[in-house]
């Protein structure tokens, strides 16, 4: 029994080897010791704009304009309407940019393409408010669905 235990660890040793030594069709090994080591670059770890310079980082704002339509709904604009009073408001272009690097990458100075946020106040939502008792009633319901299925669980484990 010993001798076959013996004997299995070694084929389970050699085949978990071979990998390092059998290519793969473009010519690669199927394992190197750089998968099992984890990327310690500073690139990797520090925050893009760390070392940057103020000008870098400076936030910048950008003026927005919002109305309510003939509907109902809110409309959005970089210059007010003429025919009706529109609310201004201040957005931020610095506050969705990306801090951290991809794995793979290298720090860059360009800011994300994502929109601006509001700074000054909290944004507006897509939905309208007539819509939100409906949100919330149904939010209300997939809790108690939940529930049930938590309670449901728990009896049937507990038996």
């Amino acid at each position: 029994m010993g001798l076959m235990l013996k004997f299995f660890s070694f084929l389970l040793v050699l085949g978990f080897a071979g990998l390092f030594v059998m290519k793969n069709p473009d010519g690669q090994p199927w394992l190197s010791v750089e998968d099992f080591v984890p990327d310690m670059s500073f690139s990797n770890i520090l925050p893009k704009n760390l070392f940057a310079s103020e000008a870098d980082t400076e936030d910048s704002a950008v003026s927005v304009y919002r109305w309510r339509n003939a509907q109902g709904q809110w409309e959005f604009s970089d210059t007010p309407p003429e025919d009706r009073d529109a609310e201004k408001m201040t957005l931020s272009t610095n506050a969705n940019r990306d801090l951290y690097t991809s794995a793979k990458g290298t720090p860059t100075k360009e800011k994300s393409q994502e929109g601006p946020a509001v700074t000054n106040r909290l944004s507006p939502t897509t939905v309208s408010p007539a819509k939100i008792a409906t949100l919330v009633s149904d939010a209300e319901g997939v809790q108690k669905l939940l529930d049930d299925r938590k309670q449901t669980m728990d009896e049937t484990l507990s038996r």
